[in-house]
């Protein structure tokens, strides 16, 4: 098992004069199981979890690497009383595609942090050929960048073509 760092944007950073939120990452863990390849992560965001929920209802992106697959993503919301939102649930799997894939899934749990942050959790699990317990952490590293682009209203422009977001 590895644990590291996503080193991603830290904290606050000034880009023509204006502050850019950034990502703050807590953990990153990945390994593997007789079964498949895991990543986890957790990690603060500093928009508010209304604007990470917009963020999240981006477009599907490409589909396929090696091999073309389709992902299914869905989420919903849970809020409160007042219409806040207490809680975002996200869950990706692969529901048609090759074979050679046997297991494509991920989870996102979503929650309000102290002082107006968003809180991060995701999971990954993946039994492909040419994935390992690596690509499972480098997928979760891109995943975190392109939200972090969405929630900034731009795309990730470094995110390859092959890989699938929501």
């Amino acid at each position: 098992m590895c644990q590291g760092d996503l080193q991603l944007r830290i904290g606050h950073r000034s880009v023509g004069g204006a502050r850019q939120r950034a990502l703050r990452v807590a953990s990153l863990a990945n390994g593997d199981t007789p079964a498949h390849y895991w990543a986890h992560a957790r990690v603060l965001l500093s928009a508010p979890i209304a604007d990470v929920w917009a963020a999240l209802q981006w477009q599907p992106g490409p589909l396929g690497r090696l091999y073309p697959f389709h992902v299914r993503w869905r989420a919903q919301a849970t809020r409160v009383a007042a219409a806040a939102i207490a809680q975002v649930n996200v869950r990706g799997w692969e529901y048609e595609g090759h074979e050679a894939i046997a297991l494509m899934r991920q989870s996102v749990v979503v929650t309000p942090a102290v002082g107006g942050g968003t809180k991060l959790e995701v999971v990954r699990h993946i039994n492909a050929p040419d994935e390992t317990e690596a690509s499972a952490a480098d997928w979760i590293r891109l995943y975190f960048r392109a939200l972090d682009a969405q929630v900034k209203g731009t795309r990730e422009t470094l995110i390859p073509t092959t890989w699938c977001f929501p």
